[in-house]
Parts: C-alpha cells; structure tokens; sequence
C-alpha cells in the first residue's frame, strides 16, 4: 500500500567503455524483470511502471518512441498473461 510507482529497465551483461550500465529492452538483459512484476503482483501491486531509458546519457541505445513501445508491449503481455 506505500508503493505507488516501480522504475522497469533492464540492463545488459555488457557495460559500455567507460565502465556503466548498458541499458536494454526487457527481458533481454540481466535483470530477473519478470520475476520482479510477479512478486510485486503477488504482493497486491496496483501502482504504475515508470519506464526508464536514458537515452540522454548514451545516444547509442533505441529512440525513446522505439524503447516505450518494447516496454508497453512486455508489460501488456505481463498484465495479460498473470490475468
């Protein structure tokens, strides 16, 4: 009841040159993201997912139109499939 809004990223197992994270879609990275929604669901979640992408910080990753339309689609699907 004291949680209302989850930041979803992933992160792959690679980190760039200089050392930081290298962000992903979902599910492609190292992040147990889906296990994380379960227990949340689990646990009575009802809140929002706030995506991150941090685009402004590494120009290599996806347009930020292309990144919100992989995470929706991973998350309507979570939604439809622990409904």
């Amino acid at each position: 009841p004291f949680v209302q809004a989850v930041h979803v990223k992933d992160e792959c197992e690679q980190r760039l040159e200089n050392g930081e994270i290298q962000q992903c879609f979902p599910d492609l990275g190292i992040l147990p993201l889906r296990r994380c929604l379960e227990v949340l669901r689990a646990g009575g979640y009802g809140g929002y997912y706030v995506v991150e992408w941090e685009r402004a910080f590494n120009m290599n990753l996806a347009p930020l139109p292309e990144a919100f339309a992989r995470f929706r689609e991973y998350l309507l699907a979570f939604e439809r499939e622990a409904s």
